[in-house]
């Protein structure tokens, strides 16, 4: 984060000048950047007298992964022009779960393959600020939980203080791609500012909202692949912002 916002001041810095569209049909671009999580739900509490694989309540809190991407606009005029390309997008939440002498503290990392479909609007000629909102569509990577576990011992008689299951203090990392559907999608909202750095070569600065309009989570309570998460319904929410070039 601390390296995007540098290299944005330089860029700010040595070039104030506004930039100027050019008249071509086609440009690239190529971004990078951190992703912020909001997290669907705060708290997650799930009662029963089954038994289950997972955890039954879970805390949320916001995170910060990241992306990468690659685009190509097309320009249909001074005003408005399409994006799409293909954008890795690492999320990531912090998750405490348990109660009473169980509780574990850690990350849940998802990692999705996005394709936007955007329609562009620059506010004006002189203004370099453009508005952009489409759908996208992804395709899950990765999903894994990691963390550490702890267990309260002080109100267990413990016989034999070496075993491996009475430890303190255990760490764990679990892959659970399978409590996910492999199908993401949803609608992206994007705010730009493009500045040029020579005759070819446009700097550029984004905000960006993934809303998630799908359940990702396909297994149920009782199937979960994950043990420190509670969640079985899902909705990916997450802020990028970032930096990049067009040419």
């Amino acid at each position: 984060m601390r390296i995007i916002l540098i290299i944005t001041i330089i860029f700010l810095l040595g070039h104030f000048k506004n930039y100027g569209q050019e008249n071509k049909k086609f440009s690239f671009q190529f971004d990078i950047g951190t992703s912020v999580t909001m997290p669907y739900k705060s708290t997650v509490e799930f009662n029963t007298l089954l038994p289950i694989n997972g955890s039954c309540k879970t805390d949320y809190k916001t995170n910060y992964g990241y992306y990468a991407e690659i685009l190509t606009t097309y320009n249909i005029n001074n005003k408005f022009s399409i994006t799409s390309g293909l954008t890795y997008n690492h999320i990531s939440y912090r998750i405490k779960d348990g109660e009473g002498i169980f509780t574990s503290e850690g990350n849940l990392d998802n990692s999705y393959l996005n394709a936007p479909l955007l329609l562009n609007y620059r506010l004006s000629k002189n203004i370099p600020v453009s508005i952009s909102t489409g759908p996208y569509f992804g395709l899950l990577l990765h999903a894994q939980e990691k963390g550490t576990s702890y267990l309260d011992t002080s109100k267990l008689i413990v016989i034999d203080p070496n075993d491996p299951a009475l430890q303190p203090e255990q760490t764990y990392k679990n892959i659970i791609v399978k409590d996910y559907y492999l199908i993401d999608y949803g609608v992206l909202l994007q705010l730009g500012y493009e500045f040029r750095l020579n005759e070819k070569i446009s700097g550029i600065i984004l905000s960006k909202f993934n809303y998630g309009l799908k359940n990702v989570i396909s297994s149920g309570i009782n199937k979960h692949n994950a043990m420190h998460s509670a969640a079985y319904e899902w909705r990916n929410y997450n802020f990028m912002i970032g930096i990049g070039i067009k040419i």
